[in-house]
């Protein structure tokens, strides 16, 4: 499988919509809530584009899939709702709509209805039928619930999928919460600008909002920083090559491969490069090694919550703080129990796990 599959196509967001039979008042904040939540799923193309671009692209997958009475209205109103009251142009014949032909669409539809369902409606599905998404690839089948950060129990228990019958039911989950984005109509809105604006926005309210941002991702540098401070470079390079290989296929979303995806020996002598780079103080250092050590090792990661505050920025909050642990899959615990990151003092000592490492008994 190429990886780069499993990442939202503006093709994927049209028929996860499409589906729905949303009226184009209600598909825009939707396109623009995926936008701004999911950015970390949307292949990287698509990250590197302005919203304006992307929610044209979506708009004219989506207007391929309306009667001709409904796309007249539709785009009616989608024609005005610019900032700069600009026409969309489009062409009922540019985009050509084969949905069929688009791949893991069912767990990239699975993972959309979970985030913006209302949160109660339980997701079961037999095993057989997830196995055949994947043409009966168990390593595939792994390869996208690890992705999309999803979880699931059989009979009220975690299990491996080796221990799994074809005629089980899973009760399926993800890791960022059901339903977490339910009162999408009542985001603010991606501001629809040509220029992509990178930095990380705040909403007007009390609640933190959270935006991709390109220095989240694990760059070559960050994993010879890793290299050279873990020492792996004593173990041998065919370890550090089977570091990265893991990394490669269980964890693209999180690295910085900007064409396409490379082989792990590119990325090892892209990191070689920077064996002797001056270490400056990056944003996100901390929180992109404790990604990876924990990774590496197994184990947590002992820090306090005020290093983790000045690594992702000195003014940033602790919920914002939350939102970048969620996206990095990290959980905190203070002592044996989990903790709320909100409700932490910024000189507490926390343990922090990565969280495909809990809650998984091989039974």
């Amino acid at each position: 499988m190429d990886i780069q599959d499993l990442f939202y196509t503006p093709q994927d967001i049209a028929k996860f919509i499409f589906g729905l039979n949303l009226g184009a008042k209600s598909q825009e904040p939707l396109i623009s809530a995926v936008w701004i939540k999911e950015q970390a799923f949307i292949a990287q193309k698509w990250r590197k584009v302005s919203y304006k671009e992307f929610f044209q692209t979506v708009s004219r997958y989506l207007d391929g899939c309306v009667d001709v009475d409904d796309k007249k209205k539709d785009l009616a109103y989608l024609s005005n709702i610019h900032h700069d009251n600009a026409k969309i142009n489009f062409s009922e014949d540019e985009y050509i709509n084969d949905f069929s032909k688009l791949k893991f669409s069912f767990f990239k539809e699975l993972r959309l209805k979970m985030m913006f369902s209302d949160g109660k409606t339980p997701f079961l599905y037999q095993f057989s039928i997830l196995l055949k998404q994947t043409d009966y690839n168990l390593e595939t089948l792994q390869k996208c619930l690890d992705f999309y950060r999803f979880t699931y129990t059989v009979a009220g228990k975690c299990r491996s999928l080796s221990k799994i019958g074809s005629s089980d039911t899973l009760q399926m989950s993800v890791i960022d919460g059901k339903g977490i984005y339910n009162d999408f109509m009542d985001f603010p809105k991606a501001e629809y600008q040509d220029d992509k604006d990178d930095d990380i926005a705040e909403d007007d309210g009390d609640v933190a909002d959270f935006q991709f941002d390109t220095e989240l991702l694990i760059t070559a540098v960050d994993l010879q920083f890793f290299f050279k401070t873990m020492q792996i470079k004593q173990m041998g390079k065919n370890n550090q090559l089977q570091f990265i290989n893991f990394l490669t296929d269980n964890y693209f979303e999180y690295l910085d491969i900007s064409d396409g995806y490379l082989a792990a020996l590119k990325i090892y002598e892209d990191a070689k490069r920077f064996a002797e780079f001056k270490w400056k103080r990056r944003k996100f250092e901390l929180l992109k090694y404790i990604k990876l050590y924990t990774l590496r090792t197994g184990t947590y990661y002992h820090s306090t919550v005020s290093d983790l505050i000045d690594d992702v920025g000195g003014d940033a909050t602790l919920e914002q703080l939350k939102l970048y642990l969620t996206y990095y899959g990290l959980v905190v615990f203070v002592g044996n129990d989990e903790a709320d990151v909100e409700t932490l003092e910024l000189e507490q000592e926390i343990d922090i796990y990565d969280v495909s490492f809990l809650g998984v008994e091989d039974a």
